[in-house]
Order: structure tokens, then C-alpha cells, then sequence
């Protein structure tokens, strides 16, 4: 599973996963979590995690990178793109190989900017493993999530579900499953009613929940 720590929400969800599919396969399947940005490319990419953290502070700046060829129709047909597979692709190469070497039966990616790299990637080494993205934006989607070329698109809400089909890909690779669960909400008890829940929790009445970025950019009000 390759994510990159650009913010929380992209290690909560690739460990969520892990933990699923090795209570679902057991030793049937050996499931590693990479730092794909900082361990296959090279510098300042590799920095993109600590270049996060610092853009969080900047607002004005993290949305124009954010909007930056956003009209486009397609991630890898931009300027940006091109730039940063042109500087990563020997090194990403290089990467990949080593992991096919060790063995691999699937690549799993929780993160925008790594989805066009892999299969750039491994088509220029000829390589032919399943790649699935998993999204984890919940309302609304950046353009460089959508690759049409991988095997499977898990999107967390209907909203994604539309942008996947706008950006090219076939609806029966589209599959609308919400976003990964943490281990320990598995397994609620289902005797248990919302009134019961909110009396222990000690709530009262309507509960909105506030959700945003693990990094905690900036204020919830």
C-alpha cells in the first residue's frame, strides 16, 4: 500500500486496509505500508511531507497549488505532472523494479500524486500488476486522483463516483464503499441504539460531527 504522510488521513486509511485485508487473508498475505514519495523519489520530492506541514501555514499559496491546472481533463497531460515524472522517473524505475524483484501481487495507493507514476512506471518496464486507488478525499477529489488505466477506483462518496466517471473511467471499475473504517469500529455492538450510545457518551440531541485535516490546518469555526 503506497501512501505519502501528507497529512493523517492517508496513513489512517492505508492502516486501516492493511488491518482489514490480514483479518480477512490472515498469512495467506504479507501487506506492507510505504512511504512511496519519500522512499522512490528523489530530492526535494522526496520532502513533499515536511513541505506539507509548512504549507499548511500558507493558505493563499497551498490553493493555488491545489487549484493549479485543475481545469485540465486529465493529471498527466498537464505541465505539472510532466515536470515531476520527468525528474522522478529514474528513481521511481529504479523503486519499482527492486519491489517486483521482492515480490508483489497488487499495488494499493492511497494517495493522489503517486497513481500516475506507478503506472507510467510500470508500463515502461512492462510489468503487469493490479493497481487499485483507493480515494480518500470524501466530497470532492483533486484532478490527480484519476488515472482511467488502473484496475479499480474505491471511492468514499457519490460526489467522487461522478468526478471518476467525468475523468474517464469505466463505471464498472468505479466501486462506492465509503472510506476505510479504523480497526476498532468494526465491531460495534448491534444491540446497542443511538439513544443508548449518546446517553454513555454523554450527548444530548442532534450530534454534528466536525471532521477536518490531520494536520489540524487552521480553525473548525
Amino acid at each position: 500500500i503506497f501512501l505519502s504522510e501528507t497529512g493523517g488521513g492517508h496513513r489512517a486509511s492505508a492502516v486501516a486496509l492493511q488491518a482489514a485485508l490480514t483479518e480477512q487473508y490472515g498469512e495467506r498475505v504479507t501487506v506492507r505500508v510505504v512511504d512511496f514519495i519519500r522512499e522512490a523519489t528523489p530530492w526535494p520530492w522526496s520532502k513533499a511531507p515536511e513541505g506539507y506541514q509548512v504549507l499548511g501555514k500558507m493558505p493563499m499559496i497551498y490553493k493555488q497549488l491545489y487549484d493549479c491546472e485543475g481545469a485540465s481533463v486529465s493529471w498527466r497531460q498537464t505541465k505539472t505532472y510532466q515536470m515531476v515524472w520527468w525528474h522522478c522517473r529514474e528513481s521511481v524505475l529504479k523503486y519499482l523494479e527492486q519491489i517486483l524483484q521482492i515480490g508483489c501481487d497488487m499495488i494499493i495507493s492511497v494517495h493522489p500524486l503517486i497513481n500516475h507514476m506507478i503506472i507510467d512506471a510500470l508500463d515502461t518496464l512492462g510489468a503487469r500488476i493490479p493497481v487499485v486507488t483507493v480515494v480518500t478525499d470524501l466530497g470532492s477529489a483533486h484532478l490527480s486522483w484519476f488515472d482511467p488505466r488502473v484496475d479499480e477506483i474505491v471511492v468514499p462518496s457519490s460526489q467522487v463516483r461522478q468526478l471518476a466517471v467525468q475523468y474517464g473511467f469505466a463505471r464498472e471499475k468505479i466501486f462506492l464503499c465509503g472510506l476505510p473504517v479504523r480497526e476498532k469500529f468494526w465491531h460495534c455492538p448491534e444491540s446497542q441504539s443511538k439513544v443508548v450510545l449518546k446517553k454513555q457518551l454523554g450527548l444530548r440531541g442532534t450530534v454534528v460531527l466536525l471532521m477536518g485535516g490531520g494536520e489540524g490546518f487552521g480553525a473548525m469555526f
